[in-house]
């Protein structure tokens, strides 16, 4: 209905990793999403969450840590589907 879309930008923090995220504004409210396209097989959401600090744009630490420990939960998931493959 002629709104704006999300706007898709890397991630800051994560080293080349791969890690995207898609940023929302409505109503006063910001919203991320924050995804990886790491691996072939699937696209995979790490974390996704309503912002709620009303200063600076960096991502909340306890967020931060949240969408480090699933990374890094995928990574190793991923490494044991491929050898069981």
């Amino acid at each position: 209905m002629g709104k704006k879309s999300p706007l898709r930008q890397t991630a800051e923090g994560f080293q080349g990793r791969r890690v995207l995220e898609i940023v929302e504004n409505r109503g006063g409210d910001a919203y991320r999403a924050i995804y990886t396209v790491k691996f072939r097989a699937a696209v995979c959401v790490l974390h996704v969450f309503q912002k709620k600090s009303k200063r600076g744009i960096r991502t909340p630490r306890r967020e931060m840590r949240i969408i480090e420990a699933n990374l890094r939960g995928l990574i190793e998931y991923m490494k044991n589907q491929e050898s069981a493959e």
